[in-house]
């Protein structure tokens, strides 16, 4: 064969393998820059599971902050790179817990690992964060069995929100014979990590494809957190429909709100359901909102929570969050009814003393740790709007923690 033929051939198979790996780079880049492959952890996965990797941009009437999740859909980073702490920590519960209204260094879980670490060398102590938003008790059971005991905690930190978590509870009944998973699933689909000549996002993806697997779900990047929640976008007409009212019953319902409240709620700037119960608050109510089933679906997921560690001498602390109602009633209800339309106080909220008070009583005779925060709080530490903690609330429910697990967790 003649030097310059071989010279071409030789040319020409270099161009195509250039070309191929150049495109197989660029196909990586892209995955990786649009897509993830999701290691959900929870049984229970809030947003059609699409918040592992997504990224929020929450501007709200009463804070801005920053939402990132990692690949196993918590607020937090990766847990599979803290496991190798000396001490672990890991708090269950719901937005309270996941910090919702603040930033990530300021809600009570990172304010607690802090602290526990400021006089360490390097990182002794670390913090898993599994608060997911929507959940309520029997969820906080599931994750702890699921994967918060295989995770090897030296304390097990719960979060009950008075306001939500007895709601519709008789549907969540603990399952006879249930397993606790000892050893954590370390997932093989780390892919982020690996360089990019290993295409380990296209490889996953034909790979996925053979198993006849859909593993692969756009990366979310975005500033419509409620848009994204409901799967609608929020304006007058989302609304209208969530009403169930008639055009005119619905204009005269939302003519009693402030203008500015209505423009901030039809452009996603406070949480939609505050709008959407209030259409609820013009019906007479049929009779008590909890049912007995509710409270002792709520007490034993506790008790079993609670049991699953004292068998394995984990302290157990549940932190008992308040509803704003509990906390400042006589505010709380002229609120509700002159920003958000509501025509009378739900009678939900006005049980919420009595099931409070019965909850001290039980813990006491359970002999079961916790943090009653209702004698803790004031007005001033939640956001009026949104309901949850402000950064100073959260410093005080820190601050209550961290003086009932120090001597749990101290680090020689």
């Amino acid at each position: 064969m003649p030097l310059s033929t071989r010279a071409q051939s030789t040319f020409t198979l270099f161009a195509v393998t250039l070309s191929i790996g150049t495109s197989l780079l660029a196909g990586e880049w892209f995955l990786r820059s649009f897509y993830h492959f999701p290691d959900s952890l929870a049984p229970f996965t809030p947003f059609r599971n699409n918040l592992p990797g997504s990224h929020f941009q929450l501007v709200q009437k009463e804070f801005d902050i920053t939402l990132e999740y990692n690949r196993q859909g918590f607020r937090d980073s990766d847990f599979e790179k803290k496991l190798d702490a000396p001490k672990k920590l890991i708090f269950l519960g719901d937005s309270f817990i996941q910090g919702f209204g603040v930033e990530e260094e300021n809600r009570a879980s990172n304010l607690v690992e802090t602290e526990l670490n400021k006089n360490s060398t390097g990182r002794t102590v670390s913090v898993f964060n599994a608060g997911q938003i929507m959940s309520g008790p029997f969820h906080y059971f599931l994750n702890l069995i699921r994967f918060g005991i295989a995770l090897k905690p030296d304390v097990v930190v719960v979060g009950l929100f008075m306001g939500n978590d007895f709601i519709e509870a008789h549907h969540r009944l603990i399952p006879n014979g249930y397993r606790v998973r000892e050893q954590y699933p370390i997932y093989s689909r780390e892919l982020d990590d690996k360089p990019f000549w290993r295409i380990s996002y296209l490889l996953t993806l034909v790979q996925s494809f053979l198993d006849k697997k859909n593993l692969i779900q756009r990366r979310i990047n975005s500033n419509q957190y409620w848009k994204f929640f409901y799967g609608k976008e929020i304006n007058r007409d989302f609304f209208f429909e969530m009403s169930g009212m008639d055009h005119k019953e619905f204009e005269n319902h939302i003519s009693t709100i402030p203008e500015s409240t209505l423009d901030d709620f039809f452009s996603g700037r406070i949480n939609p359901s505050y709008l959407t119960s209030s259409f609820l608050s013009t019906k007479e109510a049929a009779g008590p909102s909890y049912t007995g089933d509710d409270i002792r679906n709520v007490f034993n997921a506790i008790y079993e929570m609670y049991f699953i560690c004292s068998q394995r001498k984990i302290p157990f602390l549940l932190v008992i969050f308040p509803s704003p109602y509990q906390v400042f009633p006589q505010e709380y209800s002229t609120h509700l009814k002159q920003n958000f339309g509501y025509k009378k106080v739900p009678e939900s909220l006005k049980e919420l003393d009595n099931i409070h008070q019965a909850l001290i009583e039980w813990l006491r005779i359970e002999a079961i740790d916790s943090i009653d925060l209702k004698q803790i709080l004031n007005i001033e530490d939640y956001y009026l709007f949104d309901g949850h903690l402000n950064s100073k609330g959260q410093f005080k429910v820190a601050d209550q923690i961290l003086n009932r697990i120090r001597p749990w967790v101290e680090v020689n």
